[in-house]
């Protein structure tokens, strides 16, 4: 099913009523084009979410938080949740655009993020605990809060 579909609506009908179905997601990462969140087409599927109190979880990569801030501001009901915190260039040691960014997305009060999956962007070679630090507890924790 696709929020783009004809039949979206029906098969979030059909799917909302199992309990453990409380989100969706699309590999926005994966789009060729980087403004895909914001097609129309797409933003509609997105509006159909809040009637089912369905999350949407934002799986991105950091170019594309320019678009995710544009995108969550037309949704101001809409829970949202930023995966892997938007995949930073961990491996590249470059946090400064995604450290203000992340911040932006974050004054957005239905906005959460979700820190799993960071490592798999790092230098596993390489990987020190300072990275840890200074991308987990310095910017995503700082942001967006902690809880287990």
């Amino acid at each position: 099913m696709g929020l783009r579909s004809d039949a979206a609506e029906e098969t979030l009908d059909h799917y909302s009523k199992y309990p453990k179905f409380r989100g969706v997601r699309h590999v926005i990462h994966d789009e060729p084009e980087d403004d895909f969140m914001l097609r129309s087409e797409f933003l509609e599927g997105i509006s159909r979410l809040k009637g089912f109190d369905l999350t949407y979880d934002i799986l991105i990569f950091e170019r594309h938080l320019d678009n995710t801030i544009k995108f969550v501001s037309k949704f101001p009901d809409q829970k949202f949740v930023i995966d892997h915190i938007a995949k930073p260039l961990i491996r590249d040691r470059i946090l400064k655009t995604w450290a203000t960014r992340i911040k932006e997305v974050a004054k957005y009060g239905n906005v959460y993020c979700k820190i799993s999956g960071m490592v798999a962007e790092a230098d596993w070679n390489d990987w020190k605990e300072e990275d840890k630090e200074q991308i987990f507890w310095n910017n995503a924790v700082e942001c967006y809060g902690l809880e287990v």
